[in-house]
């Protein structure tokens, strides 16, 4: 059986935001998990003990009697991390921050997503509010921003300003609202770079609410190429075509291999996820799968 480090949760869809920027379009933002969705999430839990168990969203503390169910089904020996990625909008005082928390169980860490767009919609305050009381409770702490463009690094030098808590930067990829309003990361010129790459997240399983498992969390998802790479279980996930051809493929050769053509590569493949769904949009790679 396959060792499974990382495991992340997409417990729903739902939010308490309506960023501009995000990666769900807005008619898909009505799913929750359903009953044997639940069960089969325990059952993984349960039986692979993954040593980081993150819940994201949606908004994840609109679901916290499902993640409690479902961090509940790690072994009581497990020395696993559970932890949540969340806009923070709960946190309008230090008393509710630490009501909120307190109702999840045996959390580690709180991610939280900070940026121009969440801003619209969140108070600096709220933001220190959680970080304070994460720091009282002894619950890990940091923010994940995103970026359009280098400009919004000012915001790292802000945020870092609050208090001693490490501060990631993501670039928007071009999927959900973002891709309607034209908000994804705008490279100038293709960074070759990312042709010596391989998927970034192929160390992490995810399961997404409503359609399946994959290491994939991104473009091939949310761009229509779900079929390729969603699948009932882990297992159908780890034996699939999918998995094998991408587990260790670096990219670049990927693309050549499949008969891409490199006067076909602009600015904007230059993220990995990017370059992934090029190459599923414009390459014979699907078309040489093995008939099932």
């Amino acid at each position: 059986m396959i060792r499974l480090r990382k495991f992340g949760v997409v417990v729903g869809t739902r939010c308490t935001f309506d960023c501009r920027h995000c990666l769900l379009d807005k008619r898909k933002r009505k799913r929750s998990l359903r009953e044997r969705e639940k069960r089969l999430l325990c059952e993984v839990v349960r039986r692979y003990a993954p040593a980081s168990l993150s819940f994201t969203g949606g908004e994840t503390t609109l679901y916290v009697d499902d993640i409690n169910r479902i961090s509940s089904a790690l072994p009581k020996n497990s020395k696993s991390n559970p932890g949540i990625v969340t806009n923070g909008g709960f946190a309008s005082s230090v008393r509710e921050a630490r009501r909120m928390l307190a109702s999840i169980r045996g959390l580690t860490y709180v991610q939280m997503s900070y940026d121009k767009f969440h801003a619209e919609f969140l108070p600096k305050s709220r933001l220190e509010n959680l970080f304070n009381v994460c720091r009282e409770l002894g619950i890990g702490f940091r923010v994940v921003t995103t970026l359009q463009s280098p400009l919004d690094l000012k915001i790292t030098a802000e945020l870092g300003a609050i208090g001693g808590f490490e501060v990631a930067v993501q670039k928007i990829c071009d999927i959900g609202e973002a891709k309607k309003n034209g908000l994804a990361f705008r490279h100038f010129v293709f960074d070759k770079k990312v042709l010596s790459q391989v998927c970034p997240n192929r160390d992490q399983l995810v399961y997404q609410c409503g359609r399946g498992f994959s290491v994939c969390c991104s473009n091939l998802i949310y761009n229509g190429f779900g079929k390729y790479c969603l699948h009932k279980t882990p297992e159908d996930h780890f034996n699939s075509e999918f998995y094998k051809r991408m587990r260790n493929a670096v990219l670049g050769r990927l693309f050549v291999q499949h008969g891409g053509d490199p006067e076909s590569l602009r600015p904007e493949h230059s993220s990995p996820c990017a370059l992934c769904e090029h190459i599923f949009r414009t390459t014979d790679i699907v078309k040489t799968w093995p008939k099932k």
